[in-house]
């Protein structure tokens, strides 16, 4: 790349984004683009502790989001100045994923980012591409886009690109200094320094207890999928090595908790039930008649 190269976030930056969201009047947002492993996140965490005093290790697990529930559920409590990261905006079904244009999710997120200038928050929205991103989203008031091409584990550091962003997302410009010779010259890359390692391990945290939630949520959508091609008889077998878990607060297999867990249709849910009251097992919300 040519231009100049600059180690750390510069003050000239920090100074300009400050500028914007106290005398301008106007939220923060941030598109922090990169590939897995680019250290995007980090980049995430260095901007929100760089701009928002209170954006730290403490604050980090609940200012880290990762659905549209939680940011809307953080965004009332939040007061002028302070930093939200959204980690893995995209990508996921209860993020802003451009696949889902027209969810309910989206379109709220799109109206709220128009009519919240006054808010004058920080948000800090990583994503592996733009692309990824809804276009309603990245088309109303981004301030920078912050491309970020290599993560350093040897020198700490990581190597990436900010872009300012004019009319919207399509355009934008790289922030612009005189060398010692007078020239206007571009900043061309900037390096990053590594979060330390107290803040990492706590970002880490969340990020692991959301993954394995993720993870728990589709083992169990395609095992119930799984289960729903099963004949009936396996299905019984499946539901009978787990009895316990059917059971109300009676000690009654429920029907309706067997629909909650399984998801199965009812009449897959009322075989299973004839076959346990086959076996002298009670049932209850059964709709077989005793004899």
């Amino acid at each position: 790349m040519s231009g100049v190269v600059l180690a750390n976030i510069p003050s000239l930056y920090l100074n300009k984004c400050k500028y914007i969201l106290w005398r301008k009047e106007k939220t923060l947002i941030f598109l922090v683009l990169g590939d897995t492993g680019s250290g995007k996140s980090n980049v995430g965490l260095l901007l929100g502790m760089g701009l928002d005093k209170t954006f730290n290790k403490d604050t980090i697990p609940e200012r880290t989001i990762y659905t549209m529930t939680e940011f809307m559920k953080l965004q009332e409590k939040l007061k002028p100045g302070q930093a939200i990261l959204w980690d893995e905006i995209a990508g996921n079904e209860e993020g802003a994923d451009s696949r889902r244009s027209m969810s309910r999710g989206n379109l709220d997120l799109g109206q709220f980012t128009t009519s919240m200038r006054a808010r004058q928050l920080i948000l800090i929205y990583c994503s592996p591409t733009e692309d990824q991103v809804d276009k309603r989203i990245r088309a109303i008031g981004v301030t920078a886009k912050i491309k970020c091409y290599d993560s350093d584990r040897f020198k700490r550091r990581v190597e990436a690109k900010w872009i300012w962003t004019k009319f919207g997302w399509k355009y934008g410009f790289m922030q612009r200094i005189r060398d010692s010779f007078g020239r206007r010259r571009a900043l061309s890359l900037i390096r990053f320094p590594y979060v330390d390692a107290d803040t990492w391990k706590v970002y880490s945290d969340v990020k692991e207890k959301y993954m394995m939630t993720q993870s728990k949520r589709l083992a169990k959508r395609y095992s119930i999928a799984e289960m729903k091609r099963m004949p009936i008889t396996e299905v019984y077998e499946l539901v009978k090595r787990d009895l316990d878990k059917y059971r109300n607060l009676d000690g009654v297999v429920s029907t309706k908790l067997i629909r909650a867990y399984t998801e199965l249709p009812a009449t897959k849910v009322s075989l299973l039930a004839s076959l346990f009251e086959a076996e002298g097992i009670e049932v209850v919300g059964s709709k077989t008649k005793k004899k």
